[in-house]
């Protein structure tokens, strides 16, 4: 999993307000009109935070989220429901799905290593 993503110097400033946002909300429910308003993204589009971030705004966020639980687990006891909730995600079987999908192992298994 990587860290968060290095804003070039070179990126729109709107690119970098859609970073930051989704930095700052992540453990919150978040649409793309959340990241954008329609006027927006008609002059940023998903290749340019792609460019940046190095997936598609929904993957990164949902990457973003799974960074923040692996750091939850290693540093609390956390049940992992509980876990999921925390950060954005309100379907607990979609975060094991996808914690599996990104890191490889279930949850509970990776708390333990």
């Amino acid at each position: 999993m990587s860290a968060a993503p290095t804003v070039p110097k070179d990126a729109s400033p709107i690119v970098r307000d859609v970073i930051e946002y989704i930095e700052k909300h992540y453990a919150a429910p978040i649409s793309l009109r959340d990241v954008a308003s329609p006027s927006i993204f008609s002059r940023v589009s998903n290749r340019d935070v792609c460019s940046c971030t190095g997936k598609p705004i929904t993957a990164w966020i949902i990457q973003r989220r799974i960074r923040a639980a692996k750091k939850l687990f290693r540093n609390s006891e956390t049940r992992v429901a509980s876990v999921c909730y925390s950060v954005g995600f309100n379907d607990a079987c979609y975060f094991r799905r996808q914690f599996i999908r990104h890191v490889g192992v279930y949850a509970r298994r990776y708390r333990s290593w």
